[in-house]
């Protein structure tokens, strides 16, 4: 498991914090957090200074945008970008998946959930279905953390509205809404 401690400013406010509810307004923010990886390709092993990132936009009072890039050790990587929807007291992306480790996978949805948990916002991959078609072989996102404390407001907004990521989110959530 890999925990992500990241710096925020500000409070969370209590309707995030209450037992069982979430609130994308919120927890809307970017956090990010820098740490060392390592690279085994080199010899000896080198360090590398990397960067983990995690971006939350309110769509809705019951939805929101993520996009996520967590590195690992010799380059690896998990990211993906989609609009998540509470459920229960998480906000829970499902994707429909496509590869596993390159090769076409069985199909099937995985359900990545961001959730509350002693003061961190906390993904859980339970199946593992996500790591199959968004992370390198190092990779996972069950388990990995932000601290709520480390959140930051998106001050990059509109080029955040304007990217590639976000466009295929909303296409992606539209075309959800209209499916029987």
């Amino acid at each position: 498991m890999k925990w992500l401690a990241v710096v925020l400013s500000g409070l969370v406010p209590a309707c995030a914090l209450a037992a069982g509810t979430l609130d994308p307004a919120s927890i809307a923010g970017v956090y990010k957090f820098a740490h060392d990886t390592r690279d085994f390709t080199d010899s000896p092993p080198g360090i590398v200074r990397s960067e983990d990132v995690l971006e939350i936009v309110k769509i809705s009072p019951r939805e929101a945008y993520i996009r996520t890039r967590l590195l690992f050790d010799n380059g690896h990587s998990c990211a993906t970008s989609g609009i998540a929807r509470v459920e229960g007291g998480a906000l829970v992306y499902h994707q429909p998946i496509t590869e596993y480790h390159g090769q076409q996978a069985m199909p099937g949805m995985c359900a990545l959930s961001l959730s509350l948990s002693g003061g961190r916002l906390v993904f859980a991959d339970r199946d593992g279905k996500c790591k199959w078609d968004n992370c390198g072989m190092r990779g996972s996102y069950d388990g990995a953390s932000f601290e709520l404390n480390s959140r930051r407001p998106i001050r990059y907004m509109a080029r955040l509205k304007a990217s590639r990521e976000y466009a295929q989110a909303l296409k992606e959530h539209d075309a959800r809404k209209g499916a029987p």
